[in-house]
C-alpha cells in the first residue's frame, strides 16, 4: 500500500515539476519580450533625441548664415584683417558643425541645390553666371539653396 500511495506521490510532484517549468519558462519568455521592449524603446528615444538634436542644430545653423553673408560682403568691400578672420573663423566653425558652402559658381543650373533669381546673357546656356547668395547643405541635406544667376537666352 505505501509503494501505491509512494508512486501517487511521486506521479503528483512529477506533475508539479513539469508545472514548475513551463511557469519559468512562460516567465523567461516575458522576462526576454519585456527586455527588447525596453531596448527598442532605448533605441527610438535616442533616434528621436537626435533627429530633434539636428532639427534644432539646422534651426540655429540657418539663423546665423545671414550673418555670415554679411561678412562675407564686408570682406569682399573692404578686405579687412579683421572682417577676413572671423570669415574664416566663422567658416571653421560651421565645418565642425558638418555644415559646408555648396559650390556652384560655373556649373550646370541644378535645382536641387540652386535657386534662379535672374538670368543673363553672354555665357553658355543653363551655366551659373553669378553666385548671389551662397548655399549650404549639412551632410547630405541642402539646408539653404543657393541664389543664383544663370545665363539664358536674350
Amino acid at each position: 500500500m505505501k509503494k501505491d500511495g509512494d508512486s501517487k506521490k511521486l506521479k503528483e510532484l512529477e506533475k508539479k515539476i513539469v508545472e514548475l517549468k513551463k511557469e519559468v519558462e512562460e516567465a523567461n519568455c516575458s522576462w526576454r519580450r519585456a527586455l527588447a521592449d525596453y531596448q527598442n524603446l532605448v533605441r527610438r528615444t535616442d533616434e528621436e533625441r537626435g533627429s530633434v538634436y539636428e532639427g534644432v542644430k539646422k534651426d540655429l545653423i540657418l539663423k546665423f548664415l545671414p550673418i555670415m553673408d554679411y561678412l562675407e560682403n564686408a570682406l569682399k568691400h573692404d578686405g579687412d584683417e579683421g572682417v577676413e578672420l572671423m570669415v574664416r573663423e566663422f567658416k571653421k566653425t560651421l565645418e565642425g558643425e558638418g555644415v559646408e558652402k555648396i559650390e556652384v559658381e560655373g556649373e550646370k543650373f541644378d535645382p536641387a541645390v540652386m535657386d534662379c533669381v535672374d538670368v543673363t546673357e553672354g555665357g553658355k546656356e543653363g551655366e551659373v553666371a553669378e553666385v548671389l547668395l551662397n548655399g549650404y547643405k549639412m551632410g547630405d541635406e541642402v539646408i539653404r539653396q543657393a541664389k543664383v544667376r544663370v545665363y539664358g537666352e536674350g
